[in-house]
This record gives C-alpha cells, sequence and structure tokens, in this order.
C-alpha cells in the first residue's frame, strides 16, 4: 500500500427543488443530502404514505422507481470520474505538447497580419 494516496471526492449527483421528495426507499446508500440554504423538511412514515388511502395507484412506488432509474449507481459515478479525470489529464497533456512546439512550427509574427485586421481588433 506505500506509493498510494487516498483522496475523498464528493460528487453532487442531482439537486432537489422546491417541493422534491428522497428517502421512498430508493438506493440510496453511502450518500449523504446536503442542503445549501435554509431548508423545511416535512417528514412522514413511510408505511404511512405506502397505506392504500394514501396512495392512490401506488404513486409512491412510481416516484421510487423513478428516482432509482434517475440517480445513477456508485459504480457509474466512479466510472464517469474516472474517465472525466482521464480526459482532463490528456487534454492538457495534448495543449501543452502543442504550446511547447507553438514557437516553432508556427513562425507568425505581427507583421504576417494584415493591417485592415490589426485597425479592425484595435477598435474592439
Amino acid at each position: 500500500k506505500s506509493g498510494y494516496v487516498k483522496k475523498k471526492h464528493f460528487i453532487d449527483v442531482g439537486s432537489i427543488t422546491f417541493g422534491g421528495i428522497f428517502g421512498l426507499g430508493e438506493k440510496s446508500e453511502r450518500r449523504v443530502i446536503m442542503a445549501r440554504t435554509t431548508v423545511q423538511c416535512l417528514m412522514i412514515p413511510r408505511f404511512w404514505l405506502f397505506e392504500k388511502m394514501q396512495n392512490p395507484g401506488n404513486v409512491w412506488q412510481r416516484r421510487r422507481f423513478y428516482l432509482d432509474s434517475t440517480i445513477p449507481s456508485r459504480q457509474s459515478l466512479f466510472t464517469d470520474f474516472v474517465c472525466t479525470r482521464q480526459w482532463k489529464k490528456f487534454k492538457s497533456n495534448t495543449i501543452q505538447s502543442n504550446l511547447v512546439h507553438a514557437s516553432v512550427s508556427n513562425p507568425t509574427r505581427i507583421q504576417d497580419v494584415p493591417i485592415i485586421c490589426q485597425i479592425i481588433e484595435d477598435n474592439i
């Protein structure tokens, strides 16, 4: 394990807006709900909410299914995180390698730019 450095990264998976719901039994292991501002939450026991009188047409099970299908899994979040980091590293390396060779491969000087273009740029 020597040589490895562990870092924790917090990923914003989504936002809950006014009137939003959570805690219906959706897959939320190792997840944290954080508020950016002051919020008010109405806590309703799930067993009561899923009773027939409060659940016409199984609306709450449908909402739970929707949440499960839209919130990405830990594995897909991790895969996306790794791909994004690899892309950023590749992009940075490519830009840096082009900047190093830019002075040799592109000998354009200010004198090579037509005067009309220079005048337009100066007026902007």
